[in-house]
């Protein structure tokens, strides 16, 4: 079980990167309303988390790279954009 850890953690170090890269362009065309189809055409790449409880929906991009992240969430209500949450978007 170690070993598997011990490759895994190897592998993340190496490849330098881990999520699902975005750009702070995409998210700054996206405008509360929208619905998930819309944000998701504008955001051109699948999110990294997906959670749907009840009448709401949370995308989350999130991508690092070594010691810099960066991470923008989405909150839909009945299908459409309510909140836009972006995480150290000036790092990146």
């Amino acid at each position: 079980m170690k070993q598997f850890f011990f490759v895994a953690l190897l592998i993340l170090f190496l490849s330098g990167c881990a999520g699902t890269n975005f750009s702070w362009d995409s998210v700054d065309e996206l405008e509360e309303g929208m619905t998930v189809n819309q944000a998701m055409e504008i955001m051109k790449t699948k999110p990294y988390a997906n959670s749907i409880t009840g009448n709401q929906q949370m995308m989350i991009w999130s991508y690092a790279v070594y010691t810099n992240a960066k991470s923008v969430s989405l909150l839909f209500e009945d299908g459409k954009l309510k909140t836009i949450t972006k995480v150290n978007p000036s790092v990146m």
